[in-house]
């Protein structure tokens, strides 16, 4: 399912109790929408993107 790669790079993560290698499969095949990309917001981005969440979307008005 994760390729030799990503296997590597979520190695400590895929480790954790409950999140295993299923896990971040699904995480990787996931979308999530961030309304807002103040300071809250970029730091939930730069979070997301190394907890390894396939695609991003932010809206930002300002």
């Amino acid at each position: 399912m994760i390729n030799r790669s990503l296997r590597n790079r979520y190695s400590r993560q895929t480790r954790l109790p409950g999140i295993g290698e299923e896990g971040q499969a699904k995480l990787l095949s996931s979308n999530v929408v961030i309304i807002g990309c103040g300071a809250l917001g970029c730091t939930i981005a730069t979070l997301l993107v190394r907890a390894g969440v396939g695609k991003i979307k932010i809206v930002d008005r300002d």
